[in-house]
């Protein structure tokens, strides 16, 4: 189920708005953390540009959107185990 989700997150980097990517790939981010890393490489791998200097904005905010999944996830586990 989730690499399916992940899947289509990542096909929706071609095929739709790059608003639905990112909803999508937060919905495929519940089940695994990180496939806002992979879906972001994988936007900026896509529409690399070769003479310019660009930032990897896509795989920053996929190392962002991962590492606060991570943080939340940690705590909430974290909170779940002391009730």
């Amino acid at each position: 189920m989730s690499a399916l989700l992940i899947l289509l997150a990542c096909s929706s980097a071609i095929l739709f708005p790059w608003q639905l990517t990112i909803f999508l790939t937060l919905i495929a981010a519940v089940r695994e953390p990180l496939s806002p890393l992979l879906v972001g490489l994988f936007m900026d791998l896509l529409y690399f540009s070769g003479g310019t200097f660009s930032l990897p904005r896509m795989t920053l905010l996929g190392a962002f959107a991962t590492l606060s999944l991570l943080l939340v996830r940690s705590r909430l586990r974290s909170s779940i185990m002391v009730r």
